[in-house]
């Protein structure tokens, strides 16, 4: 794993309990497998941090991808093109708020299924493709892919537009079983 992504990871906890510290809900964790590394992001009673062994709570997201792809869709999704976290303010109760309701509503959603995303990035003229598994492993095969230019993703990032709005312009590109995971967005939303 690159040195510059260590480090992004190693921050990656602090960030996490400075915006949710204390945020209930059950244990779990977050897998990452970067070329021939893998890393924990665990959650457990109201705490992250960063394990190198394999805990002992459920896998709810599991990430796989070499450090390079990885890289270049953090890069692309950064305000700044940086593999920097943003510095939140303390104790911002409106993103508790929001990470409860989430977490509240994904918890219900994924309680029976599971899905698996490839996110393909075009960029840099090359492909970059990141697997994610939400209740399941990332290495098993996509139920779909989605396939975005850099240009794209850094509008959604940035609020500038919706990803329904690049999917009706065909701007984003959706391949596979991608219904079940339609449903799933739809759940998810917020209510208005």
């Amino acid at each position: 794993m690159s040195a510059e992504l260590m480090s992004l990871f190693s921050e990656v906890p602090g960030f996490v309990n400075r915006y949710f510290g204390g945020v209930g809900g059950g244990d779990f964790a977050v897998r990452v497998d970067l070329d021939e590394t893998t890393r924990w992001f665990c959650w457990e009673r109201g705490v992250c941090e960063l394990r190198e062994e394999s805990p002992a709570m459920p896998v709810a997201v599991a990430i796989a991808a070499t450090a390079d792809d990885l890289g270049a869709l953090i890069r692309v999704m950064s305000p700044d093109g940086s593999l920097e976290l943003p510095q939140p303010e303390p104790g911002q109760a409106d993103a508790q708020a929001n990470a409860i309701a989430a977490r509240s509503r994904l918890e219900q959603a994924f309680a029976d299924q599971a899905l698996a995303v490839t996110v393909v990035l075009e960029h840099d003229q090359r492909a970059h493709s990141v697997s994610i598994g939400i209740g399941r492993d990332a290495r098993e095969q996509a139920d779909f892919s989605v396939h975005v230019g850099a240009n794209e993703l850094g509008q959604l990032t940035s609020g500038a537009a919706t990803l329904p709005e690049l999917f009706l312009a065909g701007r984003i590109r959706l391949e596979g079983n991608y219904g079940p995971a339609l449903q799933l967005a739809m759940q998810l939303m917020p209510p208005s």
